[in-house]
């Protein structure tokens, strides 16, 4: 083999060029494509607010569950996260500042697939304690899941929001968001019409709702 320093340079880098390298596996020289390269990269590397999953049918380490191959983003209200990530870090602790946030889940294969969604709960899976479960609510997206394909979990660059479920009717709806602000609130009757009622804030993660007659439905906070 000739020195590297003789070979001619690429000024036309395309992802199907290869570069040459050592298989850990048995230390073989190889050929590796770049595009498998910036593939491993983008599972194993990761930057501040996301994680990456591997969607599968089992939970394992670094597992996104819970769901059937090729459900569409729109139709996804929760799924199972496990608390080691695709890289192997434990990010247990982290995973938690999701909760009452507005994520977006996005395929690493093909951006254009992809669900933004407000995280309404997080609970651990007492079955399983190193797993999470959550529940979410759909607010944009394109697309479906593939199994065994690698996804993005981040923070979405939206204000946190909140949605309120009142089931049972009445008078007064006690609202606990924690959303650590005053929020603007919308309310919306279980008759799908729009709410008219007074807003008392007790402090930046309380508030009451207050109607003339007993209601239900849904108060939305953001």
């Amino acid at each position: 083999m000739a020195r590297i320093s003789t070979y001619a340079l690429d000024t036309n880098v395309t992802k199907n060029d290869k570069v040459i390298g050592t298989d850990s596996a048995g230390s073989v020289t190889k050929n590796f494509r770049l595009t498998d390269v910036a593939g491993i990269a983008n599972q194993e590397i990761t930057v501040a607010g996301q994680l990456v999953y591997q969607f599968k049918q089992n939970i394992t380490e670094g597992s996104l569950t819970d769901l059937s191959d090729g459900t569409a983003f729109s139709n996804v209200s929760g799924f199972r996260l496990s608390e080691v990530d695709i890289p192997g870090h434990n990010v247990e602790n982290f995973l938690q500042e999701y909760e009452k946030k507005r994520i977006i889940v996005v395929d690493i294969d093909d951006k254009n697939k992809y669900g933004i969604y407000d995280v309404e709960d997080i609970i651990e899976d007492t079955n399983n304690p190193n797993y999470y479960f959550f529940t979410l609510n759909y607010h944009n997206g394109n697309g479906s899941l593939t199994l065994d394909n690698y996804f993005i979990v981040a923070m979405y660059s939206q204000d946190a929001t909140y949605r309120h479920s009142q089931s049972s009717a009445s008078t007064q709806w006690t609202v606990n968001h924690n959303l650590n602000k005053f929020p603007s609130v919308t309310v919306t009757l279980s008759t799908g019409q729009q709410g008219i009622a007074d807003v008392n804030y007790t402090d930046k993660n309380n508030l009451t709702i207050n109607f003339s007659a007993a209601k239900s439905g849904y108060a939305y906070l953001n």
